[in-house]
C-alpha cells in the first residue's frame, strides 16, 4: 500500500472511530431510533468507502505484479480480494463470513 493511500485510509478510520463514539453516546442518551439509523447508515457508507479504497489499492498492486507473476496466482488473488466485497444490500458474501470467522 502506498503512503498516500495508507494515510487516506487511516484518516477515514479515525473519522469512523469518532463517529462510532458519537453514536455510542447517542445510544447512552437514548436518542431516537430514527436518529440512530441515520447515523448508522452514515457509518456504513464510510466503511464502504474504506472498503473500496482497500480493494482499489489491492487491484492496483496485483495488476502491477501481473506481468511478472503467475497469471493463475494473480487471478486467484484478485478473486479472493473481490470475494470479500459485500453484496448489494450490505450483506457480506459467504466467502467473507468464512474468512472472518463468522463475525
Amino acid at each position: 500500500m502506498d503512503g498516500k493511500t495508507k494515510d487516506q485510509i487511516l484518516l477515514r478510520l479515525d473519522g469512523v472511530q469518532g463517529h462510532l463514539a458519537a453514536v455510542r453516546r447517542m445510544v447512552e442518551k437514548e436518542a431516537s431510533h430514527e436518529e440512530l439509523n441515520i447515523q448508522l447508515r452514515a457509518l456504513h457508507g464510510s466503511l464502504r468507502q474504506i472498503d473500496r479504497a482497500v480493494i482499489r489499492d489491492g487491484l492496483n498492486a496485483y495488476l502491477e505484479q501481473a506481468p511478472m507473476a503467475d497469471p493463475g496466482r494473480t487471478a486467484d488473488q484478485i478473486m479472493q480480494l473481490l470475494s470479500l466485497r459485500p453484496l448489494e444490500g450490505g450483506q457480506p458474501g459467504p466467502e467473507a463470513v468464512e474468512d472472518s470467522g463468522g463475525d
